[in-house]
């Protein structure tokens, strides 16, 4: 069984530049150089950042792309009879842009843990310190409903439609919580686990259905490091196709009961061209160059229904990087069907530069 990636643009880099900038002036400090002390202040308190390798003048946006370590690997499997559309948004950033050398590591572990190769494995606390648990309020009660990829103190990246309701309306910041540290649904109160509310949801513009399926949730306060909550490297490489991909979430298991575990599987990206062969009918329309694959097509693996919003991971070298989102699943027809994932085409610059100028 298999998966199907995205690939996006520095959008999200943005985000963050622009969110630091905002915050920048609520503190009252001058925006007039992008070299100027505050900014780099703030852009410091967002990235947990040192030093800075400012970008030409020609530019408009300020992206960076980050250096970390990390050493892990889990696998986990989701024994369910389902062909998984995966939708993973490849986030690129621009290299001509300025560096970042991060000085907390982004990607990193901070437990111990043996590495284990298996179809799959229930992970423990600390092995994936970045994923995190989306809620839904309703009332007084809420309820699990997606994943999450931690990418700073103040960001967690996850799937577009896992903003809305069940009629697809887009949910108030009030109604979304987000927990970090978590590994047990059933044990949400642990002392490792942070709940923190959300501040703004930052959406595509051009968000429809499984089109632009990604978001950045602005916490209300920051996360805070320690062994159970660590951002994840963000990739930048375009070029993944070969590579073996982890995701992990709480996906429904083959009892049709979402897993209380938080599980991980590993899955090689594959190409488009090889998604597209596998069920022509269902996925031949809405792929296209910007999208890869990733999974098997024997069924020996897959991510389920629960598992949307949460990342897949590259490592390369000693350093994990999310490099998309999940997005959606579709039935099981065949031992042989690639699950799919898919989102919007590749971001233009124009609208991104014009979205960013309204966050």
């Amino acid at each position: 069984m298999s998966l199907t990636v995205f690939a996006p643009t520095g959008w999200i880099f943005s985000i963050l530049l622009l969110s630091a900038v905002k915050q920048m002036v609520r503190y009252g400090q001058s925006v007039a150089r992008a070299s100027d002390s505050g900014l780099r202040k703030a852009l410091n308190s967002i990235y947990h950042t040192p030093r800075w390798d400012w970008a030409p003048s020609g530019w408009l946006l300020a992206v960076p792309h980050f250096q970390c370590n990390v050493s892990f690997e889990l696998n986990v499997f989701c024994a369910m009879n389902f062909t998984v559309a995966l939708l993973l948004t490849i986030v690129v950033a621009v290299a001509q842009l300025f560096k970042v050398i991060d000085s907390q590591q982004c990607g990193a572990r901070k437990v111990t843990i043996n590495e284990v190769i298996v179809r799959g494995w229930d992970t423990v606390p600390g092995s994936f310190p970045w994923h995190g648990a989306i809620y839904h309020r309703k009332g007084r009660s809420d309820s699990y409903a997606c994943g999450g990829t931690l990418l700073n103190a103040r960001f967690v990246m996850t799937a577009d439609h896992c903003v809305k309701d069940d009629n697809g309306f887009v949910l108030s910041p009030k109604r979304i919580i987000v927990r970090l540290g978590l590994n047990n649904l059933n044990a949400p109160n642990l002392r490792n686990t942070q709940q923190h509310e959300v501040l703004t949801i930052h959406r595509v513009p051009e968000a429809n259905g499984k089109k632009n399926d990604v978001a950045l949730l602005e916490l209300s306060t920051e996360a805070q490091f320690d062994e159970f909550v660590q951002p994840a490297c963000v990739n930048q490489e375009p070029a993944i196709t070969g590579l073996l991909g982890t995701a992990v979430g709480w996906g429904f298991t083959e009892s049709d009961e979402l897993s209380p575990v938080l599980k991980a599987t590993r899955m090689p990206v594959v190409d488009t061209s090889q998604c597209i062969e596998s069920n022509r009918d269902t996925f031949g329309l809405a792929l296209d160059s910007t999208l890869f694959c990733a999974g098997y097509t024997n069924g020996s693996t897959a991510v389920c229904n629960g598992d949307s919003g949460g990342g897949l991971h590259v490592k390369r070298g000693s350093a994990w990087f999310v490099v998309g989102i999940i997005s959606f699943t579709t039935p099981f027809t065949m031992p042989t069907v690639i699950c799919v994932g898919l989102t919007a085409t590749r971001p233009s610059r124009t609208w991104s530069l014009a979205w960013l100028t309204d966050i």
